[in-house]
């Protein structure tokens, strides 16, 4: 049977973060996030599809995380197939908890070596406000 980009991206959809082994397996490590991602062939050949778990963030799941898209670059260059020295990808990620969004990874390439990693993208404010701290010039109040 052969298993078609599709049907893992339907996968990647029924993820779900066991947070008891998590805690037993990655917790206590340097790294303990985990970042999912699939090649998207139904939205094109540069697309990838992405989920991020980051409980030791207090961060359930990650609708967009440009950092984890950076650390991706190696890899997507790596495999790429293009003779081209700059490809962007696009990186959906977020869709499986109602807060969808598009990051766009672009790498440049010299002579088989990464050279550099551009990761973008739009945001919404979700929140907004002031925090003054006594004692601190330029605050009100500040002696």
């Amino acid at each position: 049977m052969r298993v078609t980009t599709h049907r893992i991206a339907d996968a990647l959809s029924r993820v779900h973060l066991d947070v008891a082994r998590w805690r037993s397996v990655l917790a206590d490590t340097s790294g303990p996030h985990v970042y999912c991602f699939t090649a998207d062939t139904q939205r094109g050949p540069l697309a990838i599809r992405s989920r991020m778990f980051a409980p030791a963030m207090g961060i359930d799941e990650d609708p967009a995380t440009g950092g984890a898209a950076a650390a991706l670059a190696g890899y997507v260059a790596r495999h790429h197939r293009g003779d081209e020295t700059t490809v962007t990808w696009s990186i959906s990620q977020g869709i499986e908890i109602g807060r969808p969004s598009e990051l766009l990874l672009e790498v440049e390439r010299a002579g088989g070596t990464l050279r550099e990693v551009r990761v973008g993208g739009t945001s919404v404010l979700m929140g907004e406000g002031t925090l003054h701290i006594p004692g601190i010039r330029g605050n009100r109040g500040a002696s």
